[in-house]
């Protein structure tokens, strides 16, 4: 049996005035009873009048833990910034730039690499003092089981371990570093063939290669997909680096029109 509209109407007004009979005096309330947490009308009354903002601001603003909170996040971004620089100068050849202690060097990144496994890769561990390198540190090994040591060794062996120290050489101007071999000229350091005098010749460090490397036959050969050393040293501006002799037997740079004057 369906209730009529009158029935309904007369029972939302008993609800109310009984919730209104229940309730302390001031304290609002709703039509419908409230149950559950805050049940009972002292539970209400000390609720009344505070929002969940409100409550989420009084806690997060509170002076007590404010400055815990900020002591905390600030530690955890000066780790993360040192441990960023370690690792650009582990790659970069410039960690002699920096106060180092052993625990530094142990230092974890992506795989497990220690600062130590990315120097060694790069072939600039020379650059960091035997003292801070103790043997249990060139022992521990990454995600690949690799350590520092066997990353070292494998550069002797591997050519591909080689390039890619040559090419990062290059790109950050550190060629100086490394005793080259007309071996390590000939060596492909990516995919396109480039050896490590396009990479120079592109990053400026064109200087750092002994004259008697850069032979009329290495500036000018073409090896697929790469152009002459030449034609970058020019679109670079670092073919004046490039021997006099050599240079003066270089094809004449073309005008606009593709016409060499």
């Amino acid at each position: 049996m369906n209730a009529t509209p009158a029935t309904t109407a007369t029972a939302t007004s008993a609800i109310s005035a009984a919730a209104s009979a229940a309730a302390p005096n001031g304290t609002p309330t709703s039509p419908m009873p409230v149950v559950g947490l805050f049940a009972k009308p002292e539970d209400r009354a000390l609720f009344a009048g505070h929002s969940c903002a409100g409550h989420a601001s009084t806690r997060h603003n509170s002076p007590a833990s404010a400055p815990v909170s900020t002591r905390a996040l600030s530690a955890r971004q000066k780790a993360h910034q040192w441990r960023i620089k370690l690792i650009h100068a582990a790659k970069a050849g410039t960690l002699n730039e920096y106060p180092l202690a052993k625990t530094d060097l142990e230092i974890k990144t992506t795989g497990n690499n220690t600062i130590l496994h990315i120097a060694a890769r790069y072939g600039f561990i020379n650059q960091i003092d035997e003292r801070l390198c103790s043997p249990c540190s060139m022992r521990i090994k990454n995600d690949a089981g690799m350590t520092p040591a066997s990353l070292i060794h494998e550069a002797r062996k591997n050519w591909k371990a080689r390039a890619i120290q040559l090419k990062n050489a290059a790109k950050f101007k550190k060629l100086n570093l490394f005793k080259l071999t007309q071996e390590d000229m000939r060596l492909p350091v990516n995919g396109n063939e480039w050896t490590v005098a396009h990479v120079a010749a592109k990053n400026g460090s064109l200087h750092q290669i002994s004259p008697h490397f850069l032979t009329h036959q290495l500036v000018t050969v073409r090896r697929g997909y790469a152009p002459p050393v030449y034609e970058l040293a020019r679109a670079y501006g670092t073919d004046k680096h490039i021997p006099e002799a050599v240079r003066n037997l270089l094809p004449p740079i073309p005008d606009s029109d593709g016409v060499p004057f």
